[in-house]
């Protein structure tokens, strides 16, 4: 893959390993306290808002190519359904509030399966929920939609073509593999099919400088070895350098040891670990992502991990905040900021840095 974030190539392209890793957050809501499971269709008498809609889209019919092949779009769609798993972001970022999300609502932070990153271009809509794993077709045609995306889907072509029969669809972009594609190529993707190609690159360039200076502000971060890690119920997990969220710390200037990424298979960008390797864990600074606060009590507790140098310095991180684990595991165009606020002070909390305070906030957030 060739997509580049600054000067480091393929990065935040997730590989399907991910899916293990987003799975174990999307299961951890209650213990996140995110309580009850939150339905996000909106009452009967309440109706559907309208959306908002670009001032000033392309002024001609854009055709934008996907996985199962090319799709004339209309200019300023009116009703928008957004089937992909973060695709949301990428339209809401660009100005487009959805009728219908394809996604879910498995924490009290989120309105409509959107979280608080995006609340304010949300607005007071309230989108219907729907599954982005399971497509209801009836349920999606209901909403009179004149747009269908699902850049971050998994629809098959069957689906495909049931969906184009009730409005422009288009599908998961090609060459990547199906729910996954990089924060920046989706944003890119919403652009070009709402025809504000500009806008989305400037959107990019502004997470992008939001790295930028995050880097500028901790230079201490730079070189620094990394490890990031989480619990699993027979033992732990670690990840590396193909994972999304490690290249949330190789943006910030950190390094992840050769051992860490040699763990995993060439594709894989997880690798569960038995006790007796925690040891691989040991570095300079490392992340702990919790699903629940039982778990921060096994990995401070556990006799191995107690003797590490990490452990015994405090160089750990614990990453246990619902906004800030999600954040990390919904990439997107305004996720990335959010992701940049939460973990950066606790990350120069530990290396003995300045505070994120002095630093410049994330244009996006």
């Amino acid at each position: 893959m060739t997509t580049q974030l600054l000067d480091r190539p393929a990065l935040f392209t997730p590989e399907i390993d991910d899916d293990l890793t987003r799975r174990r957050f999307l299961g951890s809501g209650a213990a996140l306290g995110a309580g009850l499971l939150i339905g996000g269709c909106a009452d009967d008498d309440e109706g559907l808002l309208t959306p908002s809609v670009p001032a000033s889209p392309t002024a001609t019919p854009l055709r934008v190519a996907h996985k199962y092949g090319e799709t004339e779009v209309p200019v300023a769609p009116q009703r928008v359904v957004s089937l992909g798993f973060v695709d949301h972001d990428a339209l809401l970022a660009l100005g487009v509030v959805p009728v219908g999300i394809g996604g879910d609502s498995v924490s009290e932070l989120q309105r409509s399966a959107v979280w608080p990153w995006a609340h304010d271009r949300l607005g007071d809509a309230r989108p219907e929920v729907l599954s982005y794993t399971e497509l209801n077709i009836e349920a999606i045609a209901a909403l009179e939609p004149d747009l269908i995306t699902g850049f971050t889907s998994g629809m098959t072509e069957a689906e495909y073509r049931q969906l184009s029969a009730i409005a422009p669809t288009v599908a998961q972009l090609p060459g990547f593999p199906d729910y996954f594609a990089p924060w920046q190529e989706v944003t890119r993707a919403a652009g070009r099919t709402l025809g504000r190609t500009a806008e989305a690159e400037a959107l990019i360039t502004e997470v992008e400088n939001a790295f930028t200076a995050a880097r500028a502000a901790h230079p201490e971060f730079a070189g620094v070895q990394a490890a990031y890690a989480g619990v699993l119920e027979d033992g732990f997990y670690t990840e590396n350098s193909r994972s999304s969220r490690v290249a949330i710390l190789t943006q910030l200037g950190f390094e992840i040891p050769a051992e860490i990424d040699d763990l995993a298979d060439a594709d894989a960008s997880f690798s569960a670990i038995s006790a007796e390797q925690l040891e691989l864990l040991d570095r300079d600074v490392l992340v702990w992502e919790l699903a629940s606060s039982d778990q921060r009590a096994t990995v401070e507790n556990h006799p191995v991990y107690a003797t590490l140098d990490v452990s015994r310095e405090e160089r750990d991180v614990f990453v246990d905040e619902e906004e800030l684990v999600a954040a990390m595991a919904y990439i997107s165009v305004l996720s990335l900021p959010t992701a940049i606020d939460l973990l950066v002070p606790k990350l120069a909390a530990v290396l003995g840095g300045d505070s994120a305070d002095e630093a410049s906030p994330s244009p996006t957030s």
